[in-house]
């Protein structure tokens, strides 16, 4: 049927007056449901039943979910992930898409938003993703949480992000239940995190799998579980997910399941995984589930020395100090390797460079420097022999020097790892 004049007239009138007294924020429904309230439209969101989770049993010993957290020290939040784009601020987007998003298509908004992003202009992209978020759009939402995650265009704002995230997750998007588990985790939140891991885990997301695999592990917001771990690490590690392989690997080391262990390091290791290529040239070294091969064992050890790792840059020093593998002794490049190492405060690596100095073994003789290394290395209490090299050389050690020594050991901080850079 066609309306006439008068009743469009009417009709246009009447949706003005609506707009005049539509307000711009999330309010809530007669039935208590989130709606979303813009200019334009009143969605109202679903609102699903409170995720139970029978088996993530909170743990005895964690305090009430609404009590004030402790002093933490959170691992700082990562930067946002650097994308190389063809900057075009000024591009113009296809007339069909913008005519769309203008008419409040909400699928058109957020490719209006891709479309914007991928140009390099970030906050018209952002005005347009939260146009298509307040309608309901799922990946809009999770993606405005990505950006106050991340302060993309925004100021960062986790209150902020964790409002999209939970929108979003609880439409379903599998990511977003990801990111929402992290928020509560950084809240000490765990059983509210844990509800959100396994909703994104049981849609198959890899990274929750292996996080739920950890939370049983250590029994952080439930009790600890290991064949309940394991079975999420599995789940991870067979979509590739490196941290689960080399749990599992890790698991069956401890059983004495050692082929089934080399096999999940092994997965890990070639995927760059620091600590499974230093227990793969552990397994090398030993031949433990493997046959003995010390050349094997190397390029796992060199492949973890280079990326940073303290324990097997040891290894490497060794290598070069005992001449393994029918490379012949060099002492110089065995204290490089072991220097790199006692920087990160491995108190093995500082007793052996303290050695070298004491004894100018690859190095220019120097007590200062080998008395710091020494006490450091004695400080730690782990490792014998410090004393007996310090009891040698205190006496061919000035006051001057020894305090000097003194002095470097106090300010002395270890340094975080660090890949090793190409000569």
């Amino acid at each position: 049927m066609k309306w006439g004049m008068k009743q469009t007239g009417a009709a246009v009138f009447f949706c003005l007056l609506i707009t005049l007294f539509a307000q711009q924020w999330i309010v809530r429904s007669p039935d208590n449901s989130p709606t979303v309230s813009t200019n334009q439209v009143r969605i109202a969101l679903p609102r699903p039943a409170k995720i139970r989770a029978p088996q993530l049993v909170p743990a005895a010993s964690m305090e009430a979910e609404d009590s004030e957290p402790k002093a933490i020290n959170h691992t700082p939040l990562p930067k946002a992930p650097v994308v190389a784009v063809e900057t075009h601020p000024g591009a113009e987007p296809p007339a069909e898409l913008l005519e769309r998003a203008r008419n409040g298509e909400a699928s058109a908004q957020r490719d209006l938003g891709k479309f914007y992003n991928d140009h390099g202009n970030i906050e018209e992209a952002n005005v347009w993703y939260v146009k298509a978020a307040e309608q309901g759009d799922a990946e809009a939402q999770r993606i405005m949480g990505i950006r106050y995650t991340f302060g993309q265009g925004v100021e960062r704002d986790m209150k902020e992000a964790g409002k999209w995230f939970l929108l979003a997750a609880q439409q379903g998007d599998v990511i977003a239940q990801r990111e929402l588990g992290k928020v509560y985790g950084d809240q000490w939140k765990y059983t509210e995190s844990n509800e959100w891991y396994l909703k994104a885990a049981l849609q198959g997301d890899a990274e929750a799998q292996r996080i739920l695999g950890l939370r049983y592990t250590i029994g952080q917001g439930v009790a600890s579980n290991r064949e309940e771990a394991v079975k999420w690490f599995t789940m991870a590690a067979n979509q590739g997910d490196p941290v689960a392989q080399r749990e599992l690997g890790k698991y069956y080391g401890e059983k004495w399941q050692l082929p089934e262990s080399n096999e999940w390091y092994l997965k890990a290791a070639s995927q760059g995984d620091i600590r499974a290529q230093h227990m793969m040239g552990v397994r090398y070294t030993f031949g433990q589930g493997v046959e003995r091969n010390i050349e094997e064992a190397g390029k796992w050890f060199l492949l973890a020395a280079e990326q940073g790792d303290a324990q097997s840059q040891y290894s490497i020093g060794l290598r070069w100090a005992r001449g393994e593998a029918g490379e012949p002794k060099d002492f110089a490049e065995a204290a490089k390797w072991f220097r790199l190492s006692a920087e990160q405060g491995l108190d093995e690596a500082q007793l052996r460079l303290g050695q070298r100095y004491a004894e100018g073994s690859g190095v220019k003789q120097d007590f200062v420097e080998a008395y710091k290394w020494l006490t450091l290395a004695q400080t730690q209490g782990k490792v014998q022999g410090a004393g007996t090299f310090l009891d040698t050389i205190r006496p061919q050690m000035t006051p001057e020097q020894i305090a000097e020594a003194q002095e470097q050991v106090k300010a002395f901080v270890a340094k975080p790892p660090a890949p090793i850079k190409p000569q």
